[in-house]
């Protein structure tokens, strides 16, 4: 007999929603053709698309970075590329708009963070607290 007690499981928390402006959930893009690098180790692009799974509000980029290509070529890319995106979005959980309450703790929790590297900044050693020194 098998013991139900003895699997648990994990609770897995809901992705919460970044609205636009912030800090966006796409990761890195995808990168179509040979590239170029500038001297600050950024890419050229001279296209870009931005793929969004409506089932779940997923997004990514895809950049062109081969100027070369011809537009069969291109399309082609872009599309393979949007394919594997769906492939691989299509199965996560849908994000979830975050309640005001969580929104007001992650505002608390920013400003607290902000406060606490300005006072390092101020300190000699960079550093807040010391082990067994009494407040």
């Amino acid at each position: 007999m098998v013991s139900l007690l003895a699997q648990t499981q994990v609770p897995q928390s809901p992705v919460l929603y970044v609205p636009d402006g912030a800090v966006k959930n796409e990761g890195e893009p995808v990168l179509i053709g040979e590239g170029t690098k500038t001297t600050s180790g950024n890419y050229i692009s001279s296209r870009t698309w931005r793929f969004t799974n409506r089932s779940n509000g997923r997004t990514q980029v895809c950049c062109l970075m081969d100027d070369e290509m011809s537009d069969d070529a291109i399309a082609q890319a872009k599309g393979e590329a949007r394919d594997n995106f769906l492939r691989e979005t299509n199965g996560l959980p849908k994000l979830v708009t975050p309640t005001s309450q969580q929104s007001r703790d992650v505002g608390s929790i920013i400003r607290q963070i902000r406060a606490n590297a300005l006072k390092r900044t101020e300190s000699t050693n960079g550093k807040l607290f010391y082990k067994g020194s009494a407040l």
